[in-house]
């Protein structure tokens, strides 16, 4: 008989992510990464959001822009080796400005992976991440969270909040739906809202 195990929420995943590390790191032991340790090595400037050494290491010189876009899965993100570990540079961008790393998910505001900019990161639960996501390229109307239902003729509007579809309405109008839809995202997501209009 199979067992059956409770649904992990988004806190004991992260917690079992972080042991995970923590466990990872000791057993190859690798030193975490510290404030100081980032400040020695690599410059960031939050206008530009670029990366650059600060020590010369092997064919990596001082001045030199750090890291690399990553390609495949994924793809896009800016990626930096430090000390043998891989480290993705929009969380490495948090960890340097504020000396704590991110609680959470770093997103891209203007949905631009490789734009590292300051002013365009900010953290942000899953769901928040999700909604600021652009149009999936599967959609058909055009209008995120909006799709034709052929049986009914009409224009039906959906959000997913928290892993969860919400029913929104169904309309007549396709700008009747979409207007639904951004209020809808804008009641549930606020500043982190990305809509079609």
């Amino acid at each position: 008989m199979l067992e059956h195990r409770p649904l992990l929420t988004t806190n004991a995943i992260e917690e079992r992510k972080m042991a995970y590390s923590k466990a990872k790191l000791a057993s190859a032991k690798i030193q975490p990464l510290t404030h100081e340790r980032l400040l020695e090595l690599l410059h960031y400037s939050p206008e530009t959001g670029e990366w650059l050494r600060r020590k010369t290491k092997g064919k990596q010189i001082v001045g030199s822009v750090a890291g690399y876009i990553h390609k495949g899965y994924r793809q896009g993100y800016r990626k930096i080796c430090i000390d043998g570990q891989i480290y993705r540079s929009h969380k490495l961008a948090i960890f340097y400005m504020t000396g704590d790393w991110p609680k959470v998910i770093v997103d891209h505001e203007n949905c631009i992976p490789s734009d590292d900019r300051y002013e365009n990161l900010r953290e942000a639960t899953i769901s928040q991440n999700n909604a600021n996501k652009k149009i999936s390229k599967r959609n058909t109307s055009g209008i995120k969270g909006v799709y034709w239902h052929k049986h009914d003729k009409r224009w039906c509007v959906k959000i997913t909040v928290a892993k969860k579809q919400i029913w929104i309405g169904s309309f007549l109008e396709k700008e009747k739906a979409a207007e639904a839809y951004a209020e809808a995202a804008e009641r549930y997501f606020g500043e982190f809202a990305r809509c079609s209009l």
